[in-house]
């Protein structure tokens, strides 16, 4: 399990970073969001995986309304899978 922050922490074992936790390049990441309100913060998490090399599939367990709906279909579609170094 890995957490990602809004902002990093200036504190702790992670400090001054947005993701917490053991992870690889390659890795498969099953992102879960506990509330959604435009599903902004939701793609920058994702964003920020998908930028250390991890593969990331978006879920959200609770919605406030429609808002988001056109925001994570559009990140849902498919798209081709990240090529990774041999």
């Amino acid at each position: 399990m890995i957490a990602v922050r809004k902002k990093p922490k200036g504190y702790g074992a992670f400090a001054n970073e947005y993701v917490e936790g053991p992870y690889h390049a390659g890795q498969r990441v099953l992102l879960l969001e506990d509330v959604v309100t435009s599903g902004n913060e939701l793609l920058s998490a994702a964003s920020r995986l998908q930028e250390l090399g991890l593969i990331v599939t978006p879920y959200a367990v609770v919605s406030r309304g429609l808002s988001p709906v056109r925001a994570l279909i559009a990140f849902s579609l498919p798209r081709s899978e990240p090529k990774l170094e041999n």
